[in-house]
């Protein structure tokens, strides 16, 4: 009991004075700095669509871990601006694990300087820098000085960015020019085949497979080949991003504003696409197996690579708790994905009063790298301790010849079941996008490469062309369906 009261008693003691050695010169602003520049950064960043309680909330929050921090690393080294010093080399790994990276890559490749990065490089980085500071002993005066004049400049940059950044969104406000199909009707509707929109998130095209990779996927494109698809040559995506890609191909659209938006500007335009509305005002059924919620049919499955579940979400996206969370949430991802395989394959066998568009978005090739070269998975424990990187060539490559196994089946089947003979795209909507031994101009030509196999009716045959994209191939389907003449 004595012991449990003089514990108490220190306590009492240590917080008055944790706060009044802040007050000490020089002042240990930093770490609060910090709090306030990934703030204002971050709502730059979701483009103002939090609220205010939301933000407000997040702010708090960061604010105590911050305040919590410091406090812990006060009462162990017994020096307030050591304490300062590591509270804010910790904010920065766990605030930013996620973002630096890639964001380190980025300026390195500007000024053509090759830095190796990466998610073990940068947590070695500050955990040496954490250990160094904690066992070094110094007054951490000077640096203290130095970090609030750094950070108090972040700061100003970020209120600049807060208050004056020109390219500022609050929403998609233009009007996206696309292809109108308002007047394009299908007749005797009932008759019309079942379509199939089947994306392979990720998969790279067969010129960029033989000449990066050194891989010829014929034994996955030449049995559809004499199954009846046409495999389209030097197809690219409007943005190899997959939201963007997607914007444009469900609205027929080539318009350079979807290049600007985000994955959340992207979300409605892909909700509320002209694809879909064609396909539903001409009495198709609607069938979704997609990452995407569209109004009346909700997502499939959730990616959390894509998207944010919620604002929260998105103000800490970069984190070292989101990272953790979203790589726990894409551990079962190949469940889903055969999930998806099995479900295209029962479609025809449903009954039929009217025909079916099924919007099918498979998550792979794109990491996690789960399959084998011979369609069995990579064990769990495998998976956990020595999971691919993203930008594992040789991974990505087996992840391809594996799912194509599966599609390559899931597809005949669909084809054998059909009563009325289907139209089917199977397509990429982006590259590999992370070649590393590459020309830059190499490397952004396989970046916009993908896949894309069509089944056609035999007269539409003649209507298709070599190296055309996917909203154009979209637009061949849907011109052939409503009798339009190309």
């Amino acid at each position: 009991m004595q012991s449990y009261n003089s514990s108490r008693s220190t306590a009492k003691r240590n917080i008055p004075s944790f706060f009044s050695k802040q007050l000490t010169s020089p002042f240990v602003l930093h770490p609060y700095f910090f709090v306030l520049y990934y703030s204002l950064t971050r709502i730059v960043a979701v483009q103002f669509r939090i609220s205010v309680f939301e933000f407000a909330v997040s702010v708090l929050l960061l604010f105590l871990v911050n305040l919590s921090l410091l406090f812990i690393y006060f009462k162990t080294v017994r020096n307030i601006f050591k304490a300062g010093v590591l509270t804010t080399i910790t904010l920065t790994l766990v605030t930013m694990f996620w973002a630096l990276p890639g964001e380190l890559e980025r300026i390195s490749t500007s000024i053509n300087l090759h830095l190796i990065s990466g998610y073990w490089v940068e947590t070695m980085f500050f955990l040496l820098l954490f250990l160094f500071t904690l066992l070094i002993k110094r007054s951490f005066t000077g640096i203290t000085k130095y970090l609030n004049i750094v950070m108090g400049i972040l700061v100003m940059i970020s209120l600049y960015y807060f208050f004056f950044n020109p390219e500022q969104k609050n929403q998609v406000k233009t009007i996206l020019q696309k292809k109108d199909l308002s007047q394009q009707k299908i007749s005797d509707v009932s008759k019309q085949p079942d379509v199939y929109f089947i994306i392979l998130d990720a998969h790279t095209s067969s010129e960029s497979l033989k000449r990066f990779w050194g891989y010829d996927d014929s034994s996955f494109v030449v049995p559809l080949e004499q199954a009846g698809f046409q495999s389209i040559q030097q197809s690219n995506a409007f943005m190899p991003a997959t939201y963007n890609s997607l914007a444009s191909t469900l609205n027929l659209s080539h318009d350079t504003l979807i290049k600007t938006l985000t994955p959340e500007e992207c979300v409605p335009l892909i909700a509320e696409s002209s694809v879909r509305t064609f396909f539903i005002k001409n009495g198709y059924q609607f069938i979704n197996l997609s990452i995407f919620n569209f109004p009346g049919s909700p997502r499939f499955y959730y990616f959390p690579f894509s998207e944010n579940r919620n604002n929260y979400m998105a103000f800490f996206s970069g984190s070292l708790p989101v990272f953790i969370y979203k790589h726990i949430m894409t551990m079962d991802i190949e469940t889903k994905n055969l999930a998806i395989l099995r479900h295209l394959q029962e479609v025809p066998q449903q009954r039929r009063d009217r025909p079916r568009f099924t919007y099918a978005h498979i998550m792979a090739p794109h990491s996690p790298y789960l399959f084998r070269r011979d369609g069995s998975l990579v064990p769990w424990i495998r998976r956990l301790i020595f999971k691919a990187g993203l930008d594992d060539k040789n991974a990505y490559l087996v992840n391809v010849v594996g799912i194509n196994l599966f599609v390559k089946k899931a597809v005949m089947e669909i084809i054998r079941k059909s009563k009325v003979p289907p139209i089917i795209i199977i397509q990429g909507d982006h590259g590999f996008r992370v070649l590393k031994t590459v020309s830059p101009a190499e490397k952004e030509k396989e970046k916009s490469s993908l896949l894309n196999l069509v089944l056609l009716p035999k007269d539409a045959k003649t209507q298709h062309h070599d190296s055309i994209g996917p909203a154009e191939t979209m637009s061949v389907i849907i011109d052939y369906l409503s009798g339009v003449k190309r």
